[in-house]
């Protein structure tokens, strides 16, 4: 089974401390890091793949990300905004700039209370 990449592969790599990689990935106002060390933690986690673990997050924020959307029925249309709003076969969907999730499900015969 692969590992997948973590904060302390992108410290070791990047010749900084975890908190530094912390810091300069959540962009944190009052770091005091140097342009050359943030560039080269930007670099060490390209190179490395390193994308945040999702779940930790929201262990830790206790919040998911996550949309629950359940209908009787769901509408196959395009939105204006060209994206087609739902599809009712159970499928996740991005929804842009807000980084969270929208799970559909269409349920045949749902009484919602």
């Amino acid at each position: 089974m692969n590992k997948s990449v973590g904060i302390k592969d992108v410290a070791a790599a990047a010749g900084v401390s975890v908190t530094t990689v912390s810091h300069v990935l959540n962009d944190v106002v009052y770091a005091r890091v140097g342009a050359e060390t943030r560039e080269r933690v930007h670099e060490a986690a390209r190179r490395l793949g390193y994308g945040p673990n999702r779940l930790a997050q929201a262990l830790r924020t206790q919040r998911s990300g996550m949309i629950g959307f359940i209908s009787e029925e769901i509408a196959t249309t395009r939105t204006p905004a060209g994206s087609f709003w739902g599809r009712g076969d159970g499928t996740c969907s991005r929804i842009p700039h807000h980084d969270h999730q929208l799970h559909q499900h269409q349920l045949p015969g749902f009484q919602g209370k």
